[in-house]
């Protein structure tokens, strides 16, 4: 006798779904044709997720109030998306229902929270994040902040049990007093899954709270600072050093993709002679010769890593470019 599609069996329509699982029209038509197709479709347009501001109400509370009408879509979410203005996130209330969402999304694995309209004096946002016995985000995997954040919302990031990639658009300096006094415990030393680390190129005050951060990772592998756009850089050569001695064993990648500095051209050279698990390397010119060419070829490859295999070498001077 001849079936049709509607008989095939609730396995075998969920492998069919899951080849479309991006494409979310088809999936929202399939949706529409009978309750056992809605069921299964679902559950692909849920597993990745974007809320994005919306002139006529907050998506964020729509969403939640979807989770909670439908409870057996919670575990499908694999990654969360917030593409929001400053706005959408200004009220306690806002940033409530965020929490509420990340709470239930126990299985979630990628985060990422967009912030389009932000700007550096901007004050940072709760991280909806966090791993307690109570409730664990322990299937989370990656991390993108693009907004500032404070040095005890990266640690929490870190403590993530599942986190190996992480993205922060900016490390700020804390203006009540906490930052000067941030500490590590001895015994978060080692603990970290985190193998890639992506970061706004980090103040002063900063890079002394990240240099004691990077004790955590076990195995931290790779790690870019990238230039912000509001303002320069302000790492040094010297500074770059001794914020990476915690991970001089393990890195393989390392890529500064930062401008030149906010106040003057240092007068240094880096030295990752000691770096000798890096195998790939980004730096701008001055980093290894120092204003102009102060510093010889010879000299420069001897403060190269030992093992480097590829090295790619940024905002060359006018007379060399």
């Amino acid at each position: 006798m001849t079936k049709t599609f509607s008989d095939l069996s609730v396995d075998l329509v969920y492998v069919i779904f899951s080849h479309l699982w991006l494409e979310k029209i088809d999936l929202c038509n399939l949706a529409l044709t009978c309750r056992p197709f809605r069921d299964i479709a679902q559950r692909f347009l849920v597993r990745d997720t974007s809320i994005s501001h919306s002139v006529n109400g907050s998506r964020t509370k729509l969403f939640l109030r979807t989770l909670m009408e439908r409870p057996d879509l919670v575990v499908h979410v694999h990654r969360l998306e917030l593409d929001l203005l400053r706005e959408d996130i200004h009220w306690p209330e806002e940033q409530q229902t965020i929490h509420q969402i990340t709470r239930l999304l126990t299985n979630l694995r990628d985060f990422c929270y967009l912030s389009r309209d932000y700007k550096a004096w901007h004050y940072s946002v709760p991280l909806p994040l966090k791993w307690t016995r109570e409730h664990a985000h322990d299937q989370v995997r990656r991390v993108e902040w693009h907004h500032n954040m404070a040095p005890w919302e990266l640690r929490k990031c870190m403590e993530l049990p599942s986190i190996e990639k992480i993205r922060v658009r900016e490390l700020q300096d804390d203006s009540y007093g906490r930052f000067t006094s941030f500490d590590l415990p001895a015994r978060k030393h080692r603990t970290s899954s985190l193998t890639e680390l992506r970061i706004g190129s980090p103040s002063t005050l900063a890079s002394e709270a990240l240099h004691k951060l990077l004790h955590m990772p076990r195995n931290l592998k790779k790690i870019t600072f990238e230039s912000r756009k509001e303002y320069h850089s302000v790492l040094q050569p010297a500074g770059l050093v001794f914020l990476l001695q915690p991970v001089r064993n393990s890195l393989e990648e390392l890529h500064v993709e930062i401008r030149e500095n906010l106040f003057g051209t240092s007068t240094q050279t880096v030295n990752l002679s000691e770096f000798t698990s890096v195998r790939n390397l980004t730096l701008p010119f001055r980093y290894i010769f120092g204003p102009g060419t102060a510093a010889s070829p010879l000299s420069a490859a001897a403060s190269l890593p030992p093992h480097l295999r590829d090295l790619k070498v940024r905002d060359l001077p006018a007379s060399i470019g």
